[in-house]
């Protein structure tokens, strides 16, 4: 998968759409798994939210249920800080890269200044020689 900035916006719309965290994945052990989100933790929250809610009975032989619920669950909370890191690494690129480019321009500019400091030199000697000679 390539993260372009079009999939970078359409992967962030769905974080954005989807309910604030954090979210939880309940114990097995209560008799029931579910995910709930859009709490903040206290008992009258009304502002709860499951998402997904099945009997361990009907789980009991399938753990990678349980383990994509816990997926699920650090998804909505991985997912976007995976994304502010892309963009962060993005923008270190981009400000290498400009350097680097800046950096090989000035190289270029000073190899010709360098290189007519050369010919003139070179034309000088050139001339001395010539005069000397000429001289002689």
């Amino acid at each position: 998968m390539t993260f372009t900035p079009e999939e970078i916006q359409r992967l962030r719309a769905l974080c954005d759409a989807a309910t604030d965290g954090p979210w939880d994945a309940s114990d097995p052990a209560m008799g029931y798994v579910q995910i709930m989100g859009g709490f903040d933790g206290d008992a009258d929250d009304n502002g709860a939210c499951v998402f997904i809610s099945t009997h361990v009975a009907d789980i009991i032989d399938n753990r990678d249920e349980i383990a994509n619920m816990d997926f699920i669950v650090a998804a909505r909370t991985v997912l976007p800080a995976a994304l502010d890191e892309i963009d962060r690494l993005s923008a270190s690129l981009s400000k290498v890269t400009a350097e680097r480019d800046a950096g090989i321009e000035a190289n270029h500019a000073l190899v010709a200044a360098n290189t007519d400091l050369a010919k003139k030199l070179a034309e000088a000697l050139h001339d001395a020689e010539t005069s000397k000679e000429a001289g002689a």
